[in-house]
């Protein structure tokens, strides 16, 4: 088989396994939604450390690039997460 369809057919292999987790994800969070909410204070940077700590752990085979961001506009992303802020 030919390098290039070798490629193309790992790159579909790799699209089949990432919608599987997508409609996994859509289905948890869809069952979340069920629950009643518990609200409580959060610390959203023990939340983004937990997540950047799973991402690694599950593609250790893949090179993983935090990238930096805009904190006016990721300020202005958390705080219309909250409808009592957003203005």
């Amino acid at each position: 088989m030919a390098e290039k369809s070798k490629r193309f057919l790992n790159n579909m292999l790799d699209s089949a396994r990432f919608a599987g987790t997508l409609v996994d994800d859509l289905l948890t969070f869809s069952q979340m939604c069920r629950a009643a909410l518990r609200p409580a204070p959060v610390d959203l940077g023990q939340i983004l450390r937990v997540i950047v700590q799973e991402c690694e752990n599950d593609t250790p085979t893949h090179h993983i690039e935090w990238v930096t961001g805009d904190a006016a506009f990721l300020q202005l992303a958390v705080r219309n997460l909250n409808w009592r802020c957003a203005t």
